[in-house]
């Protein structure tokens, strides 16, 4: 079945594992070898959300994964016309991160 497919269909699974991988991820800050100044800080909580919630997405569609031949390119959010659709996942994560 074609990824692009799997991913429309299955959004709510994919939203409950990028939910779950940002507050696990971030509940890590809480233990006591992390320097302070990270485990207070609101810009490493925005950053550590935004790229575990969509570093898979960037990955794939920088070295155009979906297609047989694989060529690195510009990621997805920084491309003309990305617009408020195309970053969801970096805010949606960063937010959940906050």
């Amino acid at each position: 079945m074609n990824p692009k497919i799997l991913d429309t269909v299955l959004w709510p699974l994919d939203a409950l594992l990028r939910t779950n991988a940002v507050t696990s991820l971030l509940g890590l800050l809480d233990n006591p070898n992390v320097h302070p100044e990270y485990q207070n800080s609101s810009l490493m909580h925005l950053i550590v959300g935004a790229v575990v919630s969509s570093g898979g997405g960037l990955s794939t569609g920088t070295l155009d994964a979906w297609t047989p031949n694989w060529t690195p390119s510009t990621p997805p959010i920084l491309r003309a016309g990305a617009g408020w659709a195309g970053t969801l996942d970096v805010w949606g994560g960063a937010l959940v991160g906050q």
